[in-house]
């Protein structure tokens, strides 16, 4: 079998669909059920509303970008304006967790797990960009020396 750009880019738009998914219910249910460790972090539920409504509407507009057939004209704009929301929401739940945890060896598994997520939210945003580029007849950006 011959794997092609195309095969890749199918199956992550189907792996993509359930995660967006799931990204919505978790800031639904965030909404509804104020997770503990934001409860435990903030005096106030704004910063669980706005993580929620961040979480919901940047997986909303990526889920939504997923549904659209890859090589579609715009099929880049939902994850576009999305990642970056979910990517600030990943950050502010990072940032969370890290802050009630009450044991220091806790900090070394949270930074890890949180610097992870943020480096696939970006990684995948920056192969968005570089779709949207080539779809707006532009040059995407070249690998850095770092990524050769």
């Amino acid at each position: 079998m011959h794997v092609t750009r195309e095969s890749i880019d199918h199956t992550l738009q189907r792996v993509l669909v359930p995660v967006y998914a799931f990204c919505i219910a978790s800031g639904v249910a965030a909404w509804i059920w104020q997770p503990p460790a934001f409860e435990h972090a903030v005096s106030n539920d704004w910063l669980i509303r706005v993580w929620s409504v961040f979480m919901v509407t940047g997986s909303l507009a990526c889920f939504v970008g997923t549904l659209i057939p890859r090589g579609a004209e715009g099929d880049w704009f939902g994850e576009f304006i999305g990642l970056p929301l979910v990517g600030c929401a990943v950050a502010m739940f990072a940032a969370v967790a890290l802050k009630v945890t009450p044991d220091q060896r806790g900090y070394i598994a949270g930074i890890c797990l949180a610097l992870a997520m943020s480096f696939l939210v970006w990684a995948r945003w920056l192969r968005v960009r570089d779709d949207a580029r080539k779809q707006r007849g532009r040059k995407p950006e070249p690998p850095t020396s770092a990524t050769n």
